[in-house]
């Protein structure tokens, strides 16, 4: 399938051959080209999607996969997983600076 913008199908730069693909997506402000599983093409930032078009099939929707949305969600994870790391070591930073201030004024941390 070939993606079309103002009715003209959508070409490599370098080869001026005709982007071919097997799934586009269509989302409210961008479309992404897949070939082979992988995205190929993506155009993003559209503020009118009313000249794009598709020849030899249709926009597939912006509804993921179970297996897209697990992986969405894992990535989330990951990363909320990684800020609560920073987080817990800049309070071990902190808390370890705390004892070394309470050392140096003589405190004792165990009365």
């Amino acid at each position: 399938m070939y993606l079309l913008i103002e009715k003209k199908r959508l070409k490599d730069t370098l080869t001026k051959k005709d982007f071919q693909f097997d799934k586009i997506v269509k989302y409210k402000n961008k479309i992404e080209c897949y070939k082979d599983n992988k995205i190929n093409v993506k155009i993003q930032g559209i503020s009118n999607m009313d000249i794009f078009e598709v020849e030899g099939g249709d926009f597939t929707n912006d509804k993921l996969t179970e297996e897209e949305q697990q992986l969405e969600i894992n990535s989330k994870l990951l990363k909320d997983s990684a800020n609560l790391q920073i987080h817990l070591k800049k309070q071990q930073e902190l808390n370890a600076n705390l004892l070394i201030k309470l050392a140096q004024l003589g405190g004792n941390i165990n009365d």
